[in-house]
């Protein structure tokens, strides 16, 4: 099908606009143009009248895009602290937010070589893999439930050029972890089931409701599971690392003191929501 530019924006701004307002289509359709097509958004701009070079499959794209599928499904990857990720339905989108967490342990363990780092709930790989790449003397494992995100990650590893141990493992299982860690860090699922309905629906309809919900009653399910483990398993010294939910950020805190970890920090993120908790496993435990 001829199309030119302009009706090619037209289309998809349009196409989009009942699930998003027009400026969160726009910006989508500049990321498809960049993304998809290969091309400098201000250069797509300059010869809008004359007709797109378009990818093959361009219309069922945008019809995914349509039905609410995360644009990143779609795309198939997305970046994460500058590196290239695969991402499938079967793993969490990652969010910027974890990536302030993976800085902030970067910018706190540069200087220690020869780390033991574990990462709970891996996902698409993104936290091990960053760390792996960042921290290249650490020695990293990754566990999750899934086997499915566990092929997600392992893909991502070999993509960028890590090494990364990946296990399936359970955390809420009574199994002890693999061996003892100077770090361990955690992004597990923390959205109570009452929530997901006001969520967006690109988040609630597609991706993996085990790596968000949580049950009403039990919110802390996970980290009372990590904390416990950690508190056991961590070197005398080592640090836990957690991505929190807002409303649970004092009950957590309360949670990793009562297992005995001290010298804990809370931490909010660049919107000044509070967001991240480190531990420090104390000599006596």
């Amino acid at each position: 099908m001829l199309i030119t530019r302009t009706e090619f924006r037209q289309k998809f701004v349009q196409s989009l606009m009942p699930l998003y307002d027009q400026r969160e289509a726009q910006a989508l359709f500049r990321r498809y143009v960049e993304e998809r097509l290969g091309v400098e958004y201000y250069l797509f701009l300059l010869d809008m009248d004359v007709p797109a070079d378009l990818p093959d499959g361009w219309e069922t794209d945008l019809e995914r895009l349509a039905s609410g599928e995360p644009f990143q499904y779609v795309m198939g990857q997305t970046e994460f602290c500058s590196l290239t990720f695969k991402v499938t339905p079967e793993v969490l989108i990652p969010r910027p937010e974890t990536e302030e967490l993976v800085c902030r342990i970067i910018a706190e363990n540069k200087n220690r070589s020869g780390l033991s780092v574990l990462d709970i709930g891996t996902g698409s790989g993104a936290i091990a893999v960053t760390l792996a790449k960042e921290l290249p003397d650490a020695h990293v494992t990754a566990l999750d439930v899934s086997e499915g995100a566990l092929s997600v990650a392992s893909g991502n590893a070999e993509r960028n050029g890590v090494s990364v141990n990946f296990l399936k493992f359970d955390i809420l299982a009574t199994a002890p972890l693999p061996k003892r860690y100077d770090l361990i860090v955690s992004n597990p699922p923390y959205v109570p089931e009452r929530d997901r309905e006001g969520m967006h629906r690109n988040v609630r309809d597609h991706e993996p409701a085990l790596a968000l919900f949580v049950p009403d009653d039990r919110p802390l399910l996970f980290y009372e599971a990590i904390a416990e483990k950690a508190a056991a398993t961590l070197h005398p010294g080592g640090r836990l690392y957690l991505e929190t939910y807002e409303a649970y950020h004092q009950e957590l805190k309360q949670l990793l003191e009562d297992k005995g970890l001290t010298d804990i920090k809370c931490h909010s993120d660049y919107f000044g929501r509070p967001r991240f908790v480190v531990g420090v496993k104390n000599n006596a435990i």
